[in-house]
């Protein structure tokens, strides 16, 4: 039976919705525009529906969706969560929080607490529908089905609290067969056609429904933690976020940096070896983000020339770090702004976080101002050095013949030892750290390892000893080691940190710090019989200072793990041929 609903007779909540919610088993909506103001009215109901479905709006450009329609499998839903994610950023919903304030956020938090509720119990899910497939849904319609009574709805109201409470609205609803086989039609064509809420855009939801704004950095200062910097950076609000892989090193080198400080020459020690594109440069600017907002001293980058425009566009791009590179005379900051060298100063860095290309350092016989410029950069004290595509510091003699002789200094080699000792947080990225011998990578260690004995011990450790292939020996596991006290030689100086096992008991005992970096060679008799058994199940290969300060990480390893989603390449035959838009014709033909 037809039954006419209009909001000049009551409030459209109080004589429809609220009754027809009460018991419901499904809520299907065509909502047209929905907005998380309804929970204001019927939060509880919706917690109770097993079954709600909601169909909304999103402004599309149709050669985006032509071109996600066109995909296939894990690609085209990738290319739906881009458009989503676009939707998102587009609707800049940052500014409306800060608007709404706290009324919109108990909403947000309320949505976010039904969309993980539909991912776990039963079906809570909001598909958004691009007006380029049937153009802006105005339309909007409603099945409700209970245990005794179906209804079909259509009208003015929107889903939002002012259409169901306070806005002037029509609804008819109708119980008939008919009219639900109708708008059931209706609503799954426009059900198949909608891309479903992406993880991304339900952890921005639960994100803006818990922000809470620090008034002043001397607070987070006190408790300083990652997430609460990183969390309004463009990465987390309008890319993809953080990858667990980068998660994991930031929070590592910000908490190593951490360990140290009350000792300002210590810090983070890292040798980032990721391969390429798992998103090196974003890691380190996130770390270099985090020290900036906690220290005073400045930050300095060192990059090849070809690649600082593009480290200074994405720290300003993903990670809203401002930063000035040296371009000869002068520097430039990320909004293009030029600053001129002053006559007695060339360190005029106008921004905390500065970068130089290494041509600086190897130019020196040739550049005088280039010389100035670096001895000045000595002369100052950092709190966090970066040097990319580290593999060029490297020593002349690699040849066989002498490459286990005292290392033969190039210039680069020289420069980063006298930076090294003059930063708090060192650290060094490339992808390929050895290129011709093992000892490539031992000399970036020992670099970092300046003022920093966790590196690779005190004076005496038997890791510094480098004349001989027996340490790479050990760690490739070429040569074994059997007895007791050799053995206990290479694992206490560097000793490993209190955060792996034994050694957590092991420093108890002999009552070491955390900051402690190795232990007397007669402290093994104090070791409990439990623990001294336990430390020699140790394998050297596993537990040295390779293992412990150089990260490395493959796509392949991380698509195995289910770190990240795999790309799959789909071959095509002669009787498959790949149709070209005129756009791609010509990138061919450019890269050609």
């Amino acid at each position: 039976m037809l039954i006419r609903y209009s909001s000049r007779r009551g409030r459209l909540y109080d004589s429809f919705l609220k009754e027809a919610l009460s018991g419901a088993e499904s809520y299907w909506r065509i909502a047209g525009y929905f907005n998380s103001s309804l929970f204001d009215l019927a939060a509880e109901d919706f917690f109770n529906i097993p079954d709600v479905r909601i169909v909304c709006n999103a402004e599309v450009q149709p050669r985006d969706l032509a071109t996600a329609r066109q995909a296939r499998g894990a690609r085209r839903q990738e290319l739906e969560q881009a458009i989503l994610r676009q939707v998102w950023n587009h609707g800049d919903f940052i500014r409306v929080v800060d608007i709404y304030g706290r009324p919109l956020q108990n909403r947000l938090q309320t949505l976010h607490r039904l969309l993980e509720k539909g991912s776990k119990e039963s079906t809570f899910e909001i598909r958004i529908v691009p007006d380029a497939e049937f153009g802006f849904i105005h339309g909007k319609g409603g099945l409700i089905h209970g245990p005794e009574i179906k209804t079909a709805f259509i009208g003015s109201a929107n889903d939002s609290r002012s259409a169901w409470s306070k806005n002037y609205e029509l609804i008819w609803a109708d119980g008939s067969q008919e009219s639900i086989d109708w708008l059931q039609e209706e609503f799954t064509a426009l059900w198949e056609k909608g891309f479903p809420l992406n993880e991304f855009i339900i952890k921005q939801i639960g994100r803006l429904g818990r922000r809470t704004i620090i008034e002043h950095v001397q607070e987070w200062k006190r408790f300083p933690v990652p997430e609460k910097v990183l969390a309004e950076t463009p990465t987390s609000t309008k890319l993809y976020g953080f990858w667990d892989h980068q998660k994991y090193f930031i929070d590592l080198a910000f908490r190593e940096h951490k360990k140290y400080s009350s000792d300002k020459r210590r810090g983070a020690r890292f040798l980032l070896c990721d391969g390429v594109g798992l998103g090196k440069t974003l890691q380190l600017g996130a770390v270099a983000r985090l020290i900036g907002t906690l220290e005073e001293d400045p930050i300095l980058i060192v990059a090849p020339k070809s690649l600082l425009e593009q480290w200074q566009d994405e720290l300003w791009e993903k990670l809203a770090l401002p930063s000035a590179r040296w371009v000869g005379r002068g520097w430039i900051t990320e909004k293009n702004e030029y600053h001129p060298q002053l006559p007695d100063k060339t360190v005029n860095c106008p921004r905390k976080v500065g970068l130089i290309s290494t041509s600086v350092i190897t130019s020196l016989v040739i550049s005088e101002n280039n010389k100035k410029l670096a001895e000045e950069l000595l002369g100052l004290s950092y709190s966090c050095v970066i040097w990319d595509e580290a593999h060029k510091i490297r020593r002349a003699n690699l040849a066989p013949s002498n490459v286990f002789k005292a290392p033969e200094k190039k210039s680069l080699y020289r420069w980063a030892e006298k930076i090294s000792r003059r930063a708090r947080t060192m650290l060094l990225a490339t992808a390929t750290p050895i290129q011709l011998h093992p000892v490539e990578l031992w000399d970036l260690l020992y670099i970092l390892s300046t003022n920093n004995p966790q590196v690779l011990g005190s004076d005496y450790s038997y890791w510094r000893d480098a004349t001989s292939p027996r340490i790479f020996d050990i760690v490739t596991g070429t040569q074994q080691i059997s007895d007791e006290n050799e053995t206990w030689n290479y694992l206490r100086d560097p000793l490993p940190g209190p955060e792996q096992e034994p050694f957590d008991w092991i420093r108890q005992t002999m009552d070491l710090k955390g900051t402690d970096d190795y232990a007397p060679g007669a402290a093994l008799d104090e070791i409990d019989p439990a623990d001294r058994q336990e430390l020699f199940f140790i394998d050297l290969r596993q537990v040295n200072p390779f293992t412990r300060w150089v990260i490395k990480r493959s796509r392949e390893t991380l698509e195995n793990d289910g770190k990240l989603v795999k790309i799959e390449m789909v071959p095509f035959g002669d009787d498959q041929p790949v149709v070209s838009t005129h756009s791609m014709q010509q990138a061919f033909e450019l890269a050609e």
